[in-house]
């Protein structure tokens, strides 16, 4: 939801980033267990559903893939959740037992806000730290330092958060 501007092939400046990301937010890192990880994404759809198809509360990410199937009820419609390790690169299934995960996340979805209810729980419990690195200037040092000022690409499907989509009455596949 925070993002306002569809990125346009060609050189990105710094106005195009704070256009593209105009709000005042830190990246913070929560620390979660698999668990609240499943439980986020399911909250994060509910609120998508809530507010008619708002994108500003569906759950994307890097990292992370899954299944979404409207047709189930609350709990049920995120499926098959992988995460995929930054040393190897190998996609595993979440363990929902583990308590160790860390989830980095813009300030205001951090709190709690837009249905994130378990982000929200693990903020006020502390399990969070601030980077202090305003989101906007993270993805520009991005571009900078990980692309070398390269070219943005979409990636490879199979990289995608949601793998398949099928919705429910009221909201198309």
């Amino acid at each position: 939801g925070g993002v306002r501007i569809p990125l346009e092939a060609g050189p990105i400046t710094v106005g195009d980033v704070y256009t593209l990301l105009p709000f005042s937010n830190t990246l913070v890192e929560l620390t979660l267990t698999g668990q609240e990880i499943d439980d986020v994404l399911e909250q994060a759809i509910e609120n998508f559903l809530d507010d008619g198809g708002s994108t500003g509360s569906y759950p994307y990410g890097s990292g992370i893939r899954y299944d979404v199937d409207l047709t189930q009820p609350f709990g049920d419609r995120i499926q098959n959740v992988e995460v995929k390790d930054r040393d190897t690169g190998i996609w595993a299934a979440l363990d929902l037992t583990k308590t160790d995960y860390v989830v980095v996340t813009n300030s205001f979805i951090a709190s709690g806000r837009d249905g994130y209810d378990a982000f929200g729980t693990a903020f006020g419990e502390g399990r969070v730290v601030d980077t202090f690195i305003d989101y906007a200037q993270g993805f520009f040092d991005y571009l900078e330092e990980d692309l070398g000022g390269g070219t943005v690409t979409v990636p490879a499907p199979e990289e995608f958060s949601t793998q398949s989509f099928v919705g429910a009455p009221g909201f198309p596949d």
